[in-house]
């Protein structure tokens, strides 16, 4: 299990499960929820089922101290094993990716623990545990009428499209490839002044750090932002987002790279089932 040397965490080791915990919530009341199989955590009344897709379990966890996010991690298939083999678990990608974006100084949930709970029926099941952050998911803000809530906090369309546009700029220009970005998988935080802190990246397990991120990767990363189906985006506020991101790194003529992202984004997407 990866970080077990970071001096935060101490490890503990229950009958069938492996924890790496933050020292600060090292309680007996967590300890007790994250020793408990998968199967029997939703009897506990201090947790609560979130709906996810069906590569993973998600619970909201009540406490004193604030919420936490429990997620397991299932392996599908044979692929998932072989990027288990290769790259680490679901779990230990998800922690290493949120573990990079904090170190760069971007936003994302704090880390709280990484576990392996073992049966003798089934397969191992990864979980991570991280603290919940406020704010509503960037679709749900565009979705709910963007400019009257940017306006209650006094920001207006332009500026929060800059710097979205120049956050995302400054995740390539400073090497990380975060290979799920879409507006469902970032935060936006209300309580904060307008800048990189504002939007909290979420789904981090296929986070890259690279010397350089390729023109193709940008690319993806850039098209899974540009969802057709959020109407308070006209075409106008797209491409003044494309072309500000394209300033930020020094290009002056962004139509070619936003024809490749047009052309991407208009792709059919895979729908996953949601699970509880």
């Amino acid at each position: 299990m990866e970080g077990e040397g970071s001096p935060p965490y101490a490890l503990r080791q229950g009958k069938r499960v492996r924890l790496l915990i933050h020292k600060e919530w090292e309680r007996e009341d967590l300890l007790e929820i994250l020793f408990c199989q998968p199967e029997r955590i939703q009897g506990n009344p201090v947790v609560e089922p979130i709906p996810t897709s069906k590569g993973s379990r998600v619970f909201k966890i009540k406490g004193a101290k604030g919420e936490l996010y429990l997620k397991y991690f299932r392996n599908l298939g044979w692929m998932d094993r072989i990027k288990s083999l290769v790259r680490g678990t679901k779990g230990e990608r998800s922690w290493r990716g949120g573990d990079l974006l904090r170190r760069l100084g971007f936003n994302t949930p704090p880390l709280i623990a990484l576990g392996r709970s073992t049966s003798l029926l089934a397969p191992p099941v990864d979980f991570l545990v991280t603290r919940a952050v406020s704010g509503p998911r960037l679709k749900q803000l565009l979705k709910d009428g963007l400019q009257d809530r940017l306006s209650e906090k006094g920001w207006g369309k332009g500026p929060f499209l800059k710097m979205l546009a120049i956050t995302i700029a400054e995740l390539h220009r400073r090497g990380v490839y975060h290979g799920d970005l879409n507006p469902t998988n970032i935060l936006v935080d209300l309580e904060s002044d307008l800048g990189l802190l504002t939007f909290c990246f979420l789904d981090n397990a296929r986070c890259r750090p690279m010397k350089r991120v390729p023109d193709a990767l940008r690319i993806k990363d850039l098209s899974g932002l540009n969802s057709a189906r959020l109407p308070s985006l006209s075409i106008r506020d797209r491409l003044r987002f494309f072309s500000i991101y394209q300033r930020q790194l020094g290009a002056k003529d962004p139509k070619e790279m936003i024809e490749k992202i047009r052309q991407r984004s208009s792709r059919p997407r895979k729908r996953h089932r949601r699970s509880s």
